[in-house]
């Protein structure tokens, strides 16, 4: 009766005085996004994202997770990763060319994040083009895109967010704003990065449209780096793997479609853009057949990328229902749509929509052309076009706007629409050049008639009209020759003068690339120059800068030999790629020790192999191909290119084999001695033997050297957990962590995890989380202090942060001791104790404590009503009495906690602890003493012995036992490694 009184108590209590706060706790707790609402969120972007990106072959399409090359950007000359470069600024405008990947970075970048790659924000995606339509607000779009991702009334939830900083916009797309309203958006953006000033707001936009609108709020502009041609193995080698393709196969196309983009310099640049190449290996998948690519344009591309997806029914093995319609009718229906969509007849559109009315209304003038009926066959044309070829797409269910699949088929069909009329395109263009740009390109190259008129027209307007003029030669299939030789003498005027930008450059190597009179003149006079010691300084590098963009072998050859006395041969020659890996290594063993890193920056197979032929000299050069090497063999392609090579191996050199030991596939085997060769030159490197642009090193190669360097030469009776200054920096890490957390779900979970984490020996969750620097420089300074020598604090730099940011306090944190090597040996295997030991080592455990204390509580219910007796009646109301208390004072405790004081709130805890405490000891009691009647004392005592000893061998085994307490820790640092990629390739 005393425990029914209590229940009662404490139930109307709640409602009476607790209720009113429970109630404001949940309405708190919506007006920002909830974990539910983020796991809804990311389903259902995993649907409208997973295939998106790469669905304009949507036959042929492949997970963008499983193919996306993460891109880059140019800084000083060097490539950088672009989402590092993102996620260090809050404020961020990523500006490219047409097809460079803009939309295909935020895409990829919420698909990974929609699978769990990290991040503490949540990314929504804008596309600013809907900024067209009348009234419509950022902050409607950025709603309107939640609520289609499965957030419904989530107004004021995400206003929240905003405003607590959980949010990441992704505003995609300021190009496609039509002219007239762009500043006008521009201005909203700012207003709107300004009003809540802890989101990150992300801006894409073509590089020839932007105009520094978004300045001085965007401050931080990145160009994204064309595709190098590791990005081009990368994206064709995930292509075929992605699709399933064995290795045989998958290793045979790509060695034959990079040989035929080598032989091609036009068509290798091409390739050079991401959604070019997509269509290439697209096509390539489609007719995979034996012989060289009749391609030299990028309208010869896209035509054959329409008419494949026009007629692909019997390549998708549809024999049993093939479209209706002619090819040929829908592509002159596409034309016309494509042109109108543009803005033919409305420049104030937004170049990118087109309603289904406006649809029907031009397929009634169409069709009537064609000897068909509009009533009868626009609606069925249309639906073929959409559902069938997939060129173009509905944006939204029941919103009747429809779009091309990429802004790109628009321009080259609009492009065609005016094959006949260049006067149009010129009127069209001189009213809007940012967005007729492209379909000037793609109309030079699509039409079979000399484009000098239109070309000179274009030239005799403003810098960036001249840029254009020029961009369109090596892309015209006819150009008068007097046109083009007063545009190029032009721009060579201007490279002598060292008055020409970068695209300029780029654009004069591509006709210098053309085949016929006009290239080799231009090739020429490039070459006059490059050679030349006379006139401005930098005239030399740019011409070799336009040398190294026409990369045929005749420049290859001049930049080659200038390499020897020329840095800027030698950047240039870097700047080539795959193809002038001969000519640097060349440039290597004549002395020339810079180039080894311009050969390790192209980051192919092929370069590893060259550099493979470098380490086994002993020299400074060696081991800078060495550290090279461990940076190049984290990507798969050149692991496997490196194992099948089986380069050339001087057995007689020193090597550490035991580092690739549980990571070889047979013993003996080739790589592992250059992996044995490259740890050695490591090991006994100096910092100046270190490149500076050396990116991450494989945590296979870089943690067994760093760790076990590390322990030999750590200070003796040094122990970091004691020193007050180290301890000091990780209570201010801490700290900085703890305010830098956005997410309420993180930050509770931080602040258990924070307050120990120094005691705990583990950094990786703060590196991951919040403040990777910080992490890194408290490592760093815990082995400076510990006078560990330079080159195994620069190896621990090199790993990825949440490996460092692991390892060095797991093995140092309580002062430096030996590890034995022989751990690393299995290092790799599977932990099978785990499973064996572990999951019947909790069963125990759990039976050990909590059995006992369930029979305990049926005891005492039985007694209380008297169906199983056992105790006195006095004892048995003493004990129901002592209970009732200790529950009646648990409940009055929780319903006064925040209406005390700070005393009665610490007190709080701790009583109700002490209560639980005492019930569950008392229960637990009266448990073994009825085992005790049952199985006797020493039957009792041998049964809890058999739960203890399963328990603690259970338990203490798979850490400390057949594993090792070293080779754990060591497996979960290279555990760590393995989940960079995937965190490292979000802008969030």
């Amino acid at each position: 009766m005393v425990l029914i009184w209590a229940a009662k108590l404490f139930l109307s209590e709640s409602l009476k005085d607790g209720g009113k706060r429970f109630s404001l706790w949940i309405f708190r707790a919506r007006k920002s996004l909830s974990k539910r609402q983020v796991d809804k969120y990311r389903k259902h972007l995993i649907v409208n994202y997973g295939r998106h990106a790469l669905g304009f072959l949507r036959g042929q399409s492949v997970d963008v997770g499983k193919v996306y090359v993460p891109l880059q950007f140019e800084d000083s000359g060097h490539r950088r990763d672009i989402f590092d470069e993102i996620r260090r600024h809050d404020r961020c405008v990523v500006l490219g060319g047409a097809g460079a990947g803009k939309s295909m970075l935020l895409k990829a970048s919420i698909h990974r994040w929609a699978h769990g790659g990290g991040g503490t924000r949540v990314p929504i995606l804008v596309e600013l083009h809907r900024m067209n339509e009348d009234g419509a607000t950022v902050f409607d779009l950025v709603i309107d895109a939640v609520e289609r991702n499965g957030i419904r009334d989530g107004r004021d939830v995400v206003r929240n967010s905003l405003e607590e900083g959980k949010i990441c916009l992704l505003l995609d797309g300021l190009d496609e704003v039509s002219s007239s309203r762009r500043s006008d958006v521009s201005r909203r953006i700012k207003d709107l990065a300004e009003t809540y000033a802890k989101c990150q707001v992300v801006v894409t936009c073509r590089d020839a449209i932007y105009d520094s609108s978004l300045l001085p709020a965007f401050e931080h502009h990145i160009k994204i780096a064309e595709f190098d041609d590791a990005s081009i193995r990368r994206f064709i080698s995930s292509w075929y793997t992605a699709r399933g393709v064995s290795p045989e196969i998958r290793r045979r196309n790509v060695a034959t479609m990079l040989a035929e983009l080598r032989g091609n310099s036009a068509v290798l640049r091409l390739a050079r853009t991401p959604l070019l190449l997509a269509i290439m290996v697209s096509l390539f998948d489609a007719d995979p057949g034996v012989g060289p690519s009749l391609l030299r344009s990028r309208a010869d591309f896209y035509k054959e990328a329409v008419e494949h997806l026009l007629r692909r029914d019997h390549d998708l093995g549809r024999h049993g229902h093939v479209a209706v319609y002619k090819a040929g009718h829908k592509a002159i229906v596409l034309r016309r749509l494509a042109l109108f969509t543009q803005g033919a007849g409305d420049s104030e559109t937004d170049g990118k929509t087109i309603s289904e009315l406006d649809v029907l209304r031009l397929m009634a003038v169409v069709l009537p052309e064609l000897n068909l009926e509009p009533s009868k066959h626009s609606t069925p044309m249309f639906d073929e076009i959409v559902k069938r070829s997939e060129i173009m797409a509905e944006i939204d269910e029941g919103s009747l706007l429809y779009k091309f699949a990429h802004l790109t088929f628009q321009e080259y069909l609009s492009a065609i629409e005016l094959a006949d009329q260049p006067d149009k395109l010129l009127a069209l263009y001189r009213d809007n050049p940012g967005r007729w740009r492209e379909t000037v390109k793609l109309w030079c190259a699509a039409v079979n008639r000399d484009c000098g008129t239109l070309i000179g027209s274009i030239f005799g307007g403003r810098p960036s009209d001249k840029l254009l003029a020029l961009e369109c030669i090596p892309e015209a299939k006819r150009v008068d020759e007097e046109v083009a030789g007063r545009i190029i003498s032009h721009f060579l005027a201007s490279l002598s003068s060292a008055r020409i930008d970068e695209g300029a450059v780029v654009a004069l190597g591509a006709v210098a690339s053309s085949r016929g009179p006009r290239g080799s003149d231009v090739l020429r006079r490039l070459v006059a120059m490059a050679t030349s010691g006379s006139g401005f300084q930098t005239r030399p590098k740019l011409a070799m800068q336009a040398l190294a963009a026409a990369r045929t072998p005749e420049a290859i050859h001049v930049l080659g030999e200038l390499a020897e006395r020329s840095e800027a041969a030698r950047s240039a020659l870097r700047a080539m790629g795959e193809v002038a890996v001969p000519e640097l290594l060349m440039a290597v063993r004549k002395g020339q020790a810079a180039a080894i890193d311009y050969i390790g920056e192209v980051a192919t197979p092929s370069a590893a192999i060259a550099l493979s032929t470098l380490i086994w000299e002993e020299s400074g050069p060696a081991r800078r191909a060495a550290w090279w090497l461990a940076s190049l063999i984290i990507t798969p392609d050149i692991e496997e290119e490196l194992r099948l090579a089986e380069p050339q191996l001087d057995l007689t050199q020193p090597r550490l084999d035991w580092i690739w030991k549980p990571f070889a596939h047979q013993m003996g085997e080739p790589l592992g001695a250059l992996i044995g060769r490259v740890g050695w030159l490591i090991d006994s490197s100096s910092d100046d033997c270190i490149p500076e642009q050396l990116g991450t090193i494989d945590v296979r190669i870089g943690l067994p050297i760093g760790v076990f360097g590390a322990a030999e030469t750590f200070k003796r009776g040094y122990v970091p957990f004691g020193d007050a200054e180290v301890v000091r920096r990780a209570d201010d890490l801490v700290t900085r962590a703890r305010a830098a957390t956005v997410s309420r779900l993180t930050r509770t979970r931080l602040s258990h995890y924070l307050d120990t984490a120094y005691r705990s020996r583990d950094f990786s969750y703060v590196s991951e989380h919040t403040d990777p620097s910080g992490t890194a420089e408290l490592c760093s300074r815990v082995l400076e202090k510990a006078e560990v020598p330079a080159r195994y604090r620069t190896i621990f730099r090199k790993l990825p942060p949440r490996v460092m940011a692991y390892a060095v306090p797991a093995f140092f944190w309580s002062g430096g001791h030996k590890v034995d090597r022989k751990q690393w040996l299995k290092v790799n295997r599977k932990p099978i104790d785990e499973e064996v030991f572990m999951v019947p080592g909790v069963v125990a455990l759990v039976a050990l404590l909590i059995l006992p204390a369930i029979l305990g509580l049926a005891r005492f219910s039985f007694n209380l009503f008297g169906f199983w007796p056992w105790l006195p009646s006095a004892v048995l109301q003493g004990m129901a009495i002592l209970a009732a208390v200790l529950i009646i004072t648990c409940c009055l405790l929780l319903l006064t906690k925040g209406n005390s004081g700070s005393l009665a709130r610490r007190l709080v805890p701790i009583v109700a602890s002490a209560c639980g405490t005492v019930l569950f000891v008392l229960l637990t009691a009266l448990g073994w003493r009825s085992l005790a009647g049952w199985l006797g004392i020493f039957g009792t005592i041998a049964f809890g012995s058999m739960f203890l000893v399963v328990s603690i061998v259970g338990l203490t085994l798979p850490g400390d036992g057949i594993n090792g307490g070293s080779r754990h820790k060591l497996r979960t640092a290279l555990r760590l490694g393995n989940y960079e990629e995937k965190s490292a390739t979000i802008v969030a």
